[in-house]
């Protein structure tokens, strides 16, 4: 799967938006392997306060093949969550020494 990834911040708000398209015909097919071909998300971060922020994910995956859609629904539900819950324990254990984007201004 190869995405396209967008990410756009409103100079006022500080709103980050960052949203990942599927591009299912920038490499070709491999035989054995399924294709992946109708997948998008939008993440937006808006801050709330210095230490604080609200994070909304809207995930659509299509992954084709034979695999049932309970279990597709099963993994776009856990999927952001335990991300997140890893994202916010790396920012923890960096503490002051964080690393920042140049792209996204916090203040």
């Amino acid at each position: 799967m190869v995405l396209r990834l967008q990410v756009k911040q409103d100079p006022v708000t500080k709103m980050v938006t960052i949203d990942l398209t599927n591009i299912p015909d920038m490499m070709p097919e491999k035989k054995g392997f399924v294709r992946m071909k109708d997948y998008s998300s939008h993440l937006t971060v808006t801050p709330l306060s210095s230490t604080r922020a609200k994070i909304e994910c809207i995930v659509h995956a299509d992954p084709g093949g034979v695999i049932p859609a309970w279990a597709v629904n099963a993994a776009i539900d856990e999927t952001p969550f335990k991300a997140f819950t890893n994202l916010m324990n790396h920012i923890k254990s960096q503490g002051a020494n964080r690393e920042s984007v140049p792209f996204i201004a916090d203040k």
